[in-house]
């Protein structure tokens, strides 16, 4: 399935970039510098071989990207009916952007033993977020997981963060002041929680 999810932009070298989470088929970078020219400059599908020799199996999705250059970090979680299977992955792509011409990928799996027990059919994680050096990805009833970045290129596991108790949450996002907001996914509410 190919569906335009999750997107951010970054400028280097005087071009503006769009990188798209693709849902099942996974990344594609396009240069947005000239408006008249719009143009696809490089697709990672999910299932290919990653630079680390990680390969992932169909039935995965990527909906969201966030991009803190030289890095990409996008979120790879199951499809519904891949859910539970041996197939199941959770986890982010990280991307070294420096060379567009030579794009290196790596795999950050999520151990099972970090696992949330209940997620929206659109298995998590599906957002990504940055305050500081940590990245936040939105995990099913247990809130959010952290990982530090303090080395971009290998992000690091630091802790669940218990946002609203059981419920599910989908979007979030994180204030100048260190607030992180996250949505219901299936009530009207909003959570927070203040971060150290």
């Amino acid at each position: 399935f190919k569906e335009f999810q999750g997107v951010d932009i970054y400028t280097h070298n005087g071009k503006t970039y769009a990188v798209f989470a693709m849902f099942a088929e996974g990344l594609s970078i396009w240069d947005i510098t000239n408006t008249a020219d719009v143009k696809c400059v490089y697709t990672h599908f999910l299932n290919e071989k990653m630079s680390d020799g990680t390969f992932l199996s169909n039935g995965l999705q990527s909906f969201d990207v966030l991009v803190d250059y030289p890095y990409a970090y996008a979120t790879v979680g199951p499809m519904k009916g891949t859910q539970g299977t041996q197939n199941d992955k959770k986890g982010m792509i990280v991307y070294n952007l420096k060379d567009l011409h030579n794009i290196t990928t790596s795999f950050v799996d999520i151990p099972k033993k970090y696992w949330y027990s209940r997620t929206t059919s659109d298995g998590q994680p599906t957002c990504v977020i940055k305050y500081k050096e940590s990245l936040y990805l939105n995990w099913g009833n247990d809130g959010a997981l952290q990982f530090d970045i303090s080395c971009p290129s290998s992000p690091k596991y630091v802790r669940k963060i218990n946002i609203a108790g059981d419920k599910l949450l989908s979007p979030m996002t994180i204030s100048n002041r260190g607030v992180l907001y996250a949505g219901s996914t299936y009530w009207g509410d909003i959570y927070n929680i203040t971060l150290k």
